[in-house]
């Protein structure tokens, strides 16, 4: 049996900053941009295995996954709704914008793009 006790533990809702805003970590930001989220049932632990996975994968400015390995983090996620491509896409994005960088992943400061600042429903309807 394990034991919690004295270890940290990290959840979803950590991943984004302790700020007033709640600014969204990059890979929530991505996910974001890139619809890979619909009914949210899958989205925590896919963030949680996408997170430590960077961590792992592309520290000391490593290359980033290619789409194959991102495939193989997936295997073992169910999600019903996006069909995958959007959560790639995602995972992608920040593995690629991490190499660029050299930023480590766990320094990887909570980020806020056009997209977050939009209103309930998508962009403003052009006149």
């Amino acid at each position: 049996m394990r034991s919690a006790d004295g270890a940290e533990i990290i959840t979803v809702e950590g991943l984004a900053a302790d700020d007033a805003d709640r600014t969204l970590h990059p890979l929530q930001a991505a996910f974001k941009r890139h619809f890979a989220l619909q009914c949210g049932f899958c989205t925590a632990g896919i963030l949680m295995a996408a997170t430590e996975y960077l961590d792992e994968t592309t520290a000391g400015g490593a290359r980033p996954p290619d789409e194959d390995e991102v495939r193989r983090l997936l295997s073992g996620h169910l999600c019903r709704c996006t069909g995958y491509e959007p959560i790639v896409a995602a995972i992608a994005e920040v593995a690629t914008a991490l190499q660029l960088t050299g930023i480590e992943p766990a320094d990887i400061e909570p980020a806020e793009t056009e997209i977050d600042r939009m209103p309930p429903g998508g962009a403003e309807p052009s006149p």
